[in-house]
C-alpha cells in the first residue's frame, strides 16, 4: 500500500548517489592523467595547450563513458561472470576450469578498452620523433598487449 511510493524514492536517491560517485571517482581518476599530459605537453615537448573547449568536452566524456562502463560492469558482466565462476568447478575438473580462466584472461586482455585507444594514439605517433614507440604501437602490439596481459 502506501510504503510503495518510498521505496521509489529511495531506489531513485540511491543511483543518483550511485551516479554521482562514480563520476566522481573516475573525474579523480582522469584529472591527473590529463594534467600530467598537459604538463608533459608544455614541459617536455615544449608545446603550447590548445583547444581547451574540446579538451574539457572530451575530459567530460570520458568520466561519463568511465562511469558508465563501470555500471555496466558492476550490474551485467560482474555478476554474470560470478553466476559461472560459482556453477563451472561443480560440473567440470579443475584442469578445465584452469584452461577457461587462462582463455578468458586473454580474450579481456585483447578486449581492453585501454589498449584499443594506445593503439588509435599509436597512430599519430611520427617513427623520427619516437622510434621505439612507434614500433611498440605499430609492429609489435603483441609485445604491448603480452606486457599488459602478465601485469
Amino acid at each position: 500500500g502506501g510504503g510503495g511510493g518510498g521505496g521509489g524514492g529511495g531506489k531513485a536517491s540511491s543511483w543518483l548517489m550511485f551516479v554521482s560517485k562514480s563520476l566522481l571517482e573516475q573525474g579523480k581518476s582522469v584529472l591527473p592523467v590529463c594534467l600530467f599530459l598537459m604538463g608533459f605537453q608544455v614541459i617536455v615537448l615544449g608545446q603550447e595547450v590548445k583547444q581547451y573547449k574540446e579538451l574539457l568536452l572530451g575530459l567530460l566524456l570520458a568520466v561519463v563513458g568511465l562511469a558508465l562502463f563501470t555500471f555496466g560492469l558492476l550490474n551485467g558482466l560482474m555478476p554474470m561472470g560470478e553466476r559461472i565462476g560459482l556453477r563451472l568447478p561443480s560440473i567440470l575438473p579443475l584442469s578445465s576450469v584452469l584452461f577457461i580462466a587462462a582463455i578468458l584472461g586473454v580474450a579481456v586482455t585483447l578486449a581492453e578498452p585501454a589498449l584499443g585507444v594506445v593503439k588509435t594514439a599509436g597512430s599519430l605517433i611520427q617513427p623520427q620523433h619516437a622510434p621505439n614507440l612507434h614500433a611498440l604501437l605499430h609492429s609489435r602490439q603483441d609485445l604491448l598487449v603480452l606486457a599488459v596481459a602478465a601485469g
